[in-house]
């Protein structure tokens, strides 16, 4: 056995109820620190989930009023770019719907037709020429009619009348639309907007575009999670538990299954002194001479023979055969003889 594992037992032994209480304390304030540290926590947070889904858009078609050989009259027709005097009538539509599995919403539109006189970029005045509204559920369609060159006749009147130098004029069209109801059991609002312009050119075509727009609609829910904690503090808090759990064990098997005997302590003992001073150490014989002849100096240990060769600069002989350690100076013998 090593003599250093060989000391550190024959020191529990002799502590052994001190080693084994302590260890059982500390192995169970250790286990109930593992069991009292969570090992996972709780946590909540709000989190937005999508709930549904909406569109709008404002465009528009016209219906044919005036015979022609490219389209037929009365036909519906939806262009990018409108002749005056084939179709004076726009009529824009707004549209807007909703899209969910289970919805139970009420929408409401309005559209106007407004135009507009400006002068150096600053209107002088608006007219409305138009208004609707409209409602439906989880969805709604408004049109409303258009008549451009009506329109345009109102705006040549009433720059006529101003007589202006020169003059900027268009036609709008607004629209807006509100909601409210519920969604999978769930209550909704909201809002929006969507507009449109007519412009005229030339006098003899116009051209119309709209807005398109769409969202989605969320909720908030509380979501509960875990997350792991206190990993690393908890396999240290196990570890040092079991470590003095097995202590405490060693320090009980050693009370009543480890008691060498003085001789073999001695042995082990004498053992540690030569692999510590071996380097000091060199085989040898001693003299016949000197067996029995003094001066001599006996030393209880090795090591007190090693270190007293080292101040008189020597080195220390083993004599195998007698067991013996020694080194001499001065006609003086020093000895060590293990006991056997």
């Amino acid at each position: 056995m090593d003599p250093a594992l060989f000391e550190v037992l024959l020191k529990i032994r002799r502590n052994w109820l001190a080693v084994f209480l302590v260890s059982l304390l500390i192995s169970g304030a250790l286990a109930y620190a593992y069991t009292v540290t969570p090992a996972v926590v709780r946590e909540t947070s709000k989190v937005s989930k999508p709930l549904y889904r909406w569109g709008g858009v404002l465009n528009a078609s016209a219906v044919v009023a005036k015979e022609n050989p490219i389209w037929s009259s009365g036909e519906r027709v939806s262009l990018p770019i409108y002749p005056l005097d084939v179709t004076p009538v726009l009529e824009p539509t707004l549209t807007w719907k909703i899209y969910a599995k289970s919805a139970d919403v009420n929408v409401t539109a309005h559209m106007k037709v407004l135009y507009y006189v400006s002068y150096n970029g600053e209107r002088l005045f608006e007219k409305v020429y138009n208004a609707s509204s409209a409602s439906g559920r989880n969805g709604v369609v408004l049109s409303i009619p258009v008549n451009v060159s009506d329109v345009v006749s109102r705006i040549e009147a009433d720059v006529a009348f101003l007589k202006l130098p020169r003059f900027e004029s268009g036609i709008e069209v607004k629209g807006d639309f509100s909601y409210s109801g519920t969604v999978e059991g769930k209550p909704v609002s909201g809002r929006g907007s969507l507009n449109g312009n007519v412009k005229v050119s030339y006098g003899s075509v116009y051209t119309f575009t709209g807005d398109a727009v769409n969202g989605t609609g969320t909720y908030t829910e509380t979501v509960t999670f875990t997350r792991p904690v206190n990993r690393v503090k908890r396999t240290l808090l196990l570890g040092g538990s079991v470590l003095a759990l097995a202590l405490a064990i060693v320090a009980l098997v050693l009370r009543f299954r480890f008691n060498p005997s003085p001789e073999v302590v001695e042995r082990v003992r004498a053992m540690a002194e030569l692999r510590r001073y071996g380097k000091w150490i060199s085989a040898g014989k001693l003299p016949e001479s000197y067996v029995h002849s003094p001066p001599k100096v006996e030393f209880p240990s090795l090591g007190d023979l090693v270190e007293t060769a080292i101040d008189h600069g020597k080195r220390v002989i083993h004599d195998p055969e007698r067991g013996l350690y020694f080194f001499v100076d001065g006609g003086v013998l020093y000895i060590f003889s293990p006991k056997s």
